[in-house]
């Protein structure tokens, strides 16, 4: 249980709402009935717009407002090459992290759901299991002298 509990708060921490898809290549050669707006170069298909406003919410307008303005401001930290920065490629790496994890435990829960007809408890004994077994067969060495001279942040 306390390896699900851990991996499950570290899926949960930090979840970013990145809006990365409105910074893409400009799509300048769409015909005009399958544009909602264009910025600065930058065209948003409607495509764009439904998959953006499961995360912002509001009425359309509301909504078209918001991503231009957070596309505008996606553009000026571009400009500005924060897309370069090394925290920045660090939370991207996290962010990419914490997705996949949520998927594996995602997909391994519906199993093990499926297995024991959603009883929590056996999935979770189950999920439990399943990572002690991965952890026994990985080829983990730990540094103790090293880890004792780390300091937390």
């Amino acid at each position: 249980m306390k390896y699900l509990k851990a991996l499950i708060t570290v899926v949960m921490i930090g979840q970013l709402s990145l809006c990365i898809s409105g910074c893409g290549k400009p799509k300048e050669s769409l015909p005009e009935d399958k544009v909602i707006a264009r910025i600065n170069g930058y065209t948003m298909t409607a495509e764009d717009f439904r998959s953006s406003t499961r995360s912002v919410g509001g009425t359309k307008e509301e909504t078209l407002e918001e991503l231009i303005t957070r596309n505008i401001l996606l553009q000026e930290a571009q400009k500005q090459n924060f897309d370069k920065d090394r925290a920045f490629m660090k939370e991207i790496e996290r962010y990419w992290e914490q997705a996949l994890l949520k998927l594996l435990i995602k997909k391994k829960m519906a199993e093990f759901s499926n297995v024991f007809n959603g009883d929590r408890k056996k999935v979770e004994n189950a999920m439990d299991k399943w990572i002690k077994d991965l952890r026994a067969r990985a080829n983990v060495k730990v540094y103790k002298d090293n880890l004792s001279r780390t300091e937390l942040p």
